[in-house]
């Protein structure tokens, strides 16, 4: 792990105290060796190392058969495209929010609503910070964002399913006639 990506969880931790912070991996390498980043970050109390099981974690959800089915893990840009979906199974299965390891909390999350996406630059919306809620509505889109995932992932593309994933569930839903003018 390196030193900005601490100041990220640390930031999410100290700004939201009454909020678990689970920094989540697909493997154990933040375990291989003792990092003096790894023990200052648990000394806070809201925050939670996990190891996940990507076999365990994708059951029962939209797109179990696909990724059993599916040559996935020969992806080129494998971890980049790991991420993405971890990040969107999360949300699917416990909602709640997700924030890139680079994105620096000045305040806050505790007051805001479920169901946002940030914007990136005021040009377009972007997955680096996502909030939706656990049922409802939120569950919903995570659903159709896990679906557009499974249609648009080219495993030798870097950048298949970045932002472009909100884009498209959110035309569908809000405007038929395209969101041109906020792509």
């Amino acid at each position: 792990m390196r030193a900005h990506q601490a100041c990220a969880i640390e930031s999410a931790a100290l700004h939201n105290p009454n909020f678990q912070v689970f920094v989540l991996f697909a493997c154990r390498t933040y375990l291989e060796k003792p990092a003096p980043i790894i023990d200052a970050l648990l000394s806070y109390k809201n925050i939670k190392f996990r190891e996940l099981n990507i076999g365990t974690y994708i059951l029962d959800t939209p797109i179990t058969d696909w990724l059993k089915l599916n040559d996935f893990y020969r992806s080129s840009f494998l971890m980049h495209h790991m991420s993405d979906l971890l990040r969107l199974l999360t949300l699917y299965r416990y909602g709640g929010i997700y924030l890139d390891m680079d994105v620096m909390l000045l305040r806050t999350f505790e007051d805001l609503h479920l169901n946002y996406a940030c914007s990136m630059a005021n040009q377009s919306i972007s997955n680096s910070i996502l909030g939706l809620e656990p049922k409802g509505f939120g569950h919903q889109l995570a659903k159709w964002f896990l679906q557009d995932f499974r249609k648009s992932l080219v495993k030798d593309a870097f950048d298949s399913t970045e932002h472009k994933f909100l884009l498209r569930v959110l035309q569908e839903i809000v405007n038929p006639n395209g969101l041109d003018h906020i792509a």
